[in-house]
């Protein structure tokens, strides 16, 4: 996979979910409100940051690192360690589907 595609600031779109897996869209993208939309911001050079909803539904953002295998998993890693490994199922321009490990 290139690397290239996964670029970009992504929210989590959880209507969108479904059997194929989670679905995050470009932070452009309109969203209907809703509390606690993960995002992720995958930069250049493995640069990243990742937030989520926080225990008092305010977004907690922490850096983190990002790679993609050859077998298309992609990896974020936060500063404290934690780390999530998805299956990219598609890289669309305005539309990825990832799917936790």
């Amino acid at each position: 996979m290139d690397a290239s595609k996964l670029e970009g600031d992504w929210v989590h779109s959880h209507e969108e979910d479904g059997p194929e897996g989670w679905v995050f869209r470009r932070a452009d993208h309109p969203l209907p409100p809703s509390l606690g939309r993960q995002r992720l911001s995958l930069k250049s050079a493995g640069r990243a940051t990742s937030a989520h909803p926080g225990p008092d539904d305010r977004s907690a953002t922490t850096d983190a690192s990002w790679s993609v295998s050859p077998d298309d998993v992609l990896t974020v890693q936060d500063a404290s360690g934690r780390k999530q490994e998805f299956e990219v199922i598609r890289a669309e321009p305005d539309r990825l589907v990832l799917r936790a490990r």
